[in-house]
Order: structure tokens, then C-alpha cells, then sequence
């Protein structure tokens, strides 16, 4: 059961209470875990020159990851408010059932026990729950139900075979549309209302009544800007190469105006299935904006007199979006088109307005 809030040693009752420091936990999949937090900007010269976090930022207990591949960064949310703390148990690659085993897991808000400490995030949060006082669970699911991995690689592969010659645009792709009809959107937000359900079930089965946490859910930012306001070429060397976003204008406008609103508004409609009084929707869908990857106004470490990410304003030049990242190490390919150190850090504010103030009925902005 929960842990009731401490007095001090030797009184019986509860005349001598003191406040606990209460915790903030965060579940879900890589837009909250933090993957692509360690880079502060990108750039074409060496990865040093971007890198704020080293490599070991996504060791989450003693010098590992405590399940591999979820990429856990514990600053993706910190400095939340005074007396709270914080606890990461997303997983970068989840989705709302856990998949996989081994290497391969991938924990989703449920309550799988496989055994050899792979379990669920929903259990992992009941258990964590039952031994710290939490005030507040915020999630972000939903995405890799949509299959947003493969469809970003679909519309790389689309721009990279045709550029040049006769464009052939992932929007028309019958294999993406079929993602994101009516039919898919229905399922995921059912999907979503069932494991935001499976998270109050983890709070209430250790203890917590819903008027004592909130649950706060987030829905998704754009990564990319739409295609006017692409600042590179419609080439290789420009959109490839130099910017790390080999996605056509078209398709760019796509995602942005037609993708990304149908998967927030099945966050939203999972979120309105379940009608709970404790919970909170955070809107950061546009977050980013002004400082996505190759948005038109803002540059990469070496261009435009950017010398360095830890310059004075700097943070106001860069993109706050990883590029598209191959396997060239330290980079990882997972970390691409995720927010990078000052994206996580804008979110990480948006985060700690909902849980220190009335949210605002508007999306959450820099």
C-alpha cells in the first residue's frame, strides 16, 4: 500500500506530520523516455561539439539501463517543483501492449511479468507507487501504435529513390494512408483509452484514491515544420546531407497537417473514453514550433556564427529536433527526428506547468 506521509520519530498519531517529497513519474514511449536527449543541437562537424549528456545519459540505475534499449533519461522531466522528485519507467519504442522478448522487449502499460525483471510499465508503476508518494503519473502513448517509425522511414525511402526524377510521396502510399483512416484511428484511441485505465488500475491498486494523484497526459509535437517552411533544397546533398530531414515538401506538409492531427486526436478521444475526474490533457503539440528540424530561422552547431550549444542564446538559434541519424557512433539511429536536449527541456516546462498550475486551454507554447 502507498506510504502515508512521515512524522517524526517517537510520536504516535498524527499531531507531528511533515511533508513528504512526493514524486513525478513518467510512462509511456520515447517522446517522454528522453531518446535523443543526450545531442543539444545539430551539426556537421564532430559529435562532441552537439553532445551535452555523454554516453552514458541513458543509464538509469547503477551505470545501465535497467531495461535495454528504453533509453530512461532521468532530466527528461526534472526540476519539477520544490519537494518533487523523479522516476522514469517509459520506454523508448512502446506502445500501449508490452512486445517483444529479450534484447528485444519493449514494456507498454501493462502488467506483463515475463520474469528476469521484465515487466510492464503498469506494474512497474504499481510497485514503485506502493514504496514513494506520487503526485502525479504523466504519459505520452499512442504514437508507435500509429506505426510512426515505419512510417518516417517510408517517407525517407520515398524522397531518397525518386528525388530528382518523378517524386513519389509517402502521403500517397495506400500502406501509410491505411495507418492513419478512420478504421486505424478508432482502434488506437480504444488502445490508448485501455492503457491510460491500466495506469489508474496501477495507482489504485497501490493505494491512491484519484482525488490524491494527477494523471497527466501529453499528447505530440510536430518534428517537422511543413514544406514551406523547409530552409533546404529538394536535393540530396541539401535536404540529405546538410539538413537530416530527406522528406518532400508535400509530404512534409502531410505529416504536419493531416498525420499528426489524426494521432492527437485519438490521444484526445482515449483520453475522453475513460472520464476520470484526475485527469489532465497537455497539449504541446506545438511546442517545437520555430525550432523543428529544418525549419526556415534556426541552424545547426558551425552555421550562422553558432560556434557552440553552450553560447549565451544559443538555445533560441538552434533546432531542438535530432536529424536523421545512420549508424555513425556515438549517434544513434533511434534517435532521430526526436526532440533533442532543449526540445526535452521545453516539454520538461510544459510539464511543470500542469502539474504546479490550472492548465491552460490552449497548447502548451515557448
Amino acid at each position: 500500500m502507498r506510504p502515508e506521509l512521515g512524522h517524526d520519530t517517537g510520536e504516535s498519531g498524527r499531531e507531528h506530520l511533515r511533508p513528504r517529497e512526493r514524486w513525478v513519474v513518467t510512462v509511456g514511449d520515447s517522446f517522454i523516455s528522453g531518446e535523443g536527449a543526450r545531442w543539444a543541437g545539430n551539426t556537421l562537424g564532430p559529435a562532441s561539439g552537439v553532445d551535452a549528456g555523454g554516453d552514458s545519459l541513458y543509464f538509469d540505475t547503477s551505470g545501465r539501463e535497467s531495461q535495454v534499449g528504453c533509453h530512461r533519461v532521468t532530466l527528461a522531466r526534472g526540476a519539477l517543483g520544490p519537494r518533487r522528485r523523479h522516476v522514469n519507467l517509459a520506454c523508448s519504442g512502446a506502445s500501449t501492449v508490452s512486445t517483444g522478448t529479450g534484447a528485444a522487449f519493449k514494456p507498454g502499460l501493462d502488467f506483463y511479468d515475463g520474469g528476469k525483471g521484465q515487466i510492464g510499465q503498469a506494474l512497474a508503476l504499481q510497485q514503485f507507487a506502493e514504496r514513494h508518494d506520487v503526485s502525479d503519473v504523466v504519459v505520452s502513448i499512442g504514437g508507435n501504435n500509429f506505426g510512426f517509425a515505419s512510417v518516417v522511414m517510408r517517407c525517407i525511402s520515398a524522397f531518397v529513390t525518386t528525388v530528382g526524377s518523378r517524386p513519389s510521396y509517402c502521403r500517397d502510399d495506400p500502406q501509410v494512408t491505411r495507418q492513419f483512416d478512420a478504421e486505424s484511428a478508432e482502434r488506437v484511441s480504444r488502445a490508448i483509452s485501455q492503457a491510460l485505465r491500466r495506469t489508474a488500475s496501477a495507482m489504485r491498486l497501490a493505494g491512491y484514491r484519484p482525488d490524491e494523484y494527477t494523471l497527466v497526459v501529453q499528447n505530440y509535437p510536430s518534428p517537422l515544420p511543413p514544406g514551406p517552411l523547409m530552409r533546404y533544397a529538394e536535393t540530396l546533398a541539401e535536404r540529405y546531407t546538410r539538413g537530416g530531414c530527406p522528406v518532400y515538401d508535400e509530404d512534409a506538409t502531410w505529416a504536419h497537417s493531416s498525420a499528426l492531427p489524426v494521432i492527437n486526436a485519438a490521444v484526445s478521444a482515449g483520453v475522453d473514453r475513460i472520464g476520470l475526474p484526475n485527469v489532465v490533457s497537455l497539449d504541446v503539440s506545438t511546442v517545437l514550433d520555430g525550432h523543428r528540424l529544418c525549419e526556415t530561422g534556426v541552424a545547426h552547431v558551425g552555421q550562422d556564427g553558432l560556434r557552440s550549444w553552450r553560447q549565451p542564446g544559443a538555445f533560441a538559434r538552434l533546432e531542438w529536433v535530432n536529424r536523421l541519424y545512420l549508424a555513425v557512433q556515438p549517434w544513434r539511429v533511434e534517435e532521430s527526428w526526436h526532440p533533442n536536449y532543449w526540445g526535452l527541456a521545453a516539454i520538461r516546462n510544459c510539464v511543470r506547468h500542469a502539474i504546479q498550475a490550472p492548465p491552460i486551454p490552449r497548447p502548451c507554447a515557448q
